[in-house]
């Protein structure tokens, strides 16, 4: 029983505290991480933060928080956050006053973030962003590595439904595969969005060419582990939004739906894509 009462959290008592009183609760002073209210009782917390310095929740985004008036954006996700804004000495203002009220550690110029490795080139106003090492790190997770580099991630053939049925070890592992990857390919790998996709169609019941296309995946990855997205500054005349999108009529051989891809694009950089299957 997770209950808030006037921003209190009211917890259930673990089996073995109880004293022939089964309504016991244990009233706690402060949220606990792992909680159930922890989680949205720390968001209005750092939301009453921000306020106080300024900031305002974006309308499209609520991880999203901006100051107009000294032009700060900061972006948060859990107990990560992004502060960005023209001028450095007023984001060392503002981290210096958030001090007071939370325990902060600046960690300087952002490189990485969420397992997305972040490269900046201000003289050619080029932003970076890449996921070199968790490529590498699934790779040798799963042993994939040592698979022969190869320039293509589309399997041989088309991948039809498993005739016989898999045992639960290989549904497991085959999920975890395709959730691995699902993350690269909806971060910073488009190129590799529709095949993961694709794959991820059989995960209830994979096979053996199922397998082997995922691992036509990985020998890709291993040959091209640091691809990514490059974004460029644009100016305020160049913020057109472009949208492209293709179909694939009827192309399952199973349930003869179609494939569905998109991708949008604002200043001629990515900001969206995917596939629907």
């Amino acid at each position: 029983m997770h209950t808030d009462i006037n921003q209190e959290i009211y917890v259930q008592l673990p089996t073995g505290f109880y004293n022939n009183n089964n309504n016991k609760v244990c009233r706690l002073r402060k949220a606990l991480y792992g909680l159930k209210q922890a989680l949205r009782l720390w968001y209005k917390h750092l939301l009453k933060i921000l306020n106080k310095l300024g900031f305002v929740i974006f309308n499209y985004n609520k991880g999203a928080f901006i100051n107009p008036t000294i032009q700060c954006i900061i972006l948060y996700h859990i107990n990560n956050i992004i502060i960005s804004g023209p001028k450095a000495d007023n984001i060392i203002t503002q981290i210096n006053k958030a001090k007071d009220d939370i325990k902060l550690q600046a960690l300087g110029e952002i490189n990485t973030f969420l397992g997305i490795n972040i490269s900046i080139d201000y003289k050619n106003n080029k932003l970076y962003i890449h996921q070199n090492n968790y490529t590498r790190n699934i790779l040798e997770k799963y042993n994939k590595n040592n698979l022969y580099p190869k320039n293509n991630p589309l399997p041989a053939n088309k991948l039809q439904g498993n005739n016989q049925k898999a045992l639960q070890e290989e549904i497991t592992i085959y999920q975890q595969y395709i959730g691995s990857l699902l993350y690269l390919a909806l971060k910073t790998r488009p190129n590799i969005a529709f095949t993961v996709q694709y794959c991820a169609r059989y995960c209830s019941n994979p096979g053996i060419l199922h397998f082997q296309a995922v691992n036509n995946i990985f020998s890709y990855l291993n040959k091209y582990p640091n691809l990514g997205i490059t974004y460029t500054g644009v100016n305020n005349h160049n913020l057109i939004i472009k949208a492209y999108s293709d179909l694939d009529w009827g192309n399952c051989f199973n349930s003869r739906r179609s494939t569905t891809g998109y991708l949008t694009t604002l200043g001629n950089n990515l900001i969206s894509w995917g596939v629907t299957l």
